[in-house]
């Protein structure tokens, strides 16, 4: 690299620096627990899957759109369960 290479490539003081976030690591477990739960287990899925989602919203450094996810879709196995319980529970017809 040459010495004008080595100038260009630092930061000018005072600008702006972009900083990424990274995505919670917890929010990614409870997605993938959530696309779990819609395959098999869907009660027990979505209940692990919610509270993974909440736990990943929880660190402000990072991103919660899979933290979400994991929330929308674990509420939505839990309340698929729910009906599949009832139903096998009552005879209920859906």
């Amino acid at each position: 690299m040459t010495e004008d290479e080595q100038i260009n490539a630092l930061p000018i003081p005072g600008a702006p620096v972009q900083v990424t976030k990274e995505n919670s690591t917890i929010g990614i477990v409870g997605f993938i627990i959530s696309l779990a739960g819609f395959v098999a287990f869907a009660f027990p899925c979505g209940v692990a899957a919610l509270i993974c989602g909440i736990i990943g919203c929880q660190d402000k450094n990072k991103k919660h759109g899979l933290a979400i996810a994991a929330i929308v879709i674990g509420v939505i196995g839990i309340l698929i369960g729910g009906m599949i319980i009832l139903k096998s529970q009552m005879g209920l017809r859906f």
